[in-house]
């Protein structure tokens, strides 16, 4: 907050309603440089940033001919966080060539840091580990919602 000229130690009652505003837009919008000062390019700059990671380091990297199918893995997820996947569905949902692809896509788009996937929780072990063939897809800062 300290750009902004706010104080954090010591806020005066103007700084606050302040500091509650430029927080809520940082939840809203994300704290990317290039937006935080443009707020009308937000949603096409950080569509051409997911674009560009996807596209260019993704894919690249791992020679990915079919940068459709990846893309459209990405964007599936993305619309679809925190619900529960499954390779076999997201193959047959996205009509993706195989199961192993599926996951080698899941795998690729992880490494960037893109995804995440957690194991659904259940407080059994026994069932811990029988469900957690079922992961839950999550993604990194607020801003990958305004791609979809």
């Amino acid at each position: 907050m300290s750009w902004n000229d706010i104080d954090i130690h010591a806020p005066r009652e103007e700084q606050l309603a302040k500091a509650t505003v430029l927080a809520d837009d940082y939840m809203r919008n994300g704290g990317y440089p290039e937006t935080i000062k443009a707020r009308a390019i937000t949603k096409s700059y950080l569509s051409a940033l997911f674009d560009s990671i996807l596209l260019k380091d993704v894919a690249k990297r791992h020679n990915v001919r079919n940068t459709t199918d990846l893309y459209n893995l990405a964007t599936y997820l993305l619309s679809n966080f925190c619900n529960p996947i499954s390779s076999n569905e997201l193959a047959v949902e996205l009509g993706l060539s195989s199961v192993a692809t599926t996951k080698k896509f899941c795998d690729y788009l992880a490494e960037p840091y893109l995804f995440f996937y957690l194991p659904r929780f259940n407080n059994k072990l026994k069932l811990m580990k029988k469900i957690s063939a079922i992961p839950i897809s999550h993604f990194f800062d607020k801003w990958r919602a305004y791609i979809c």
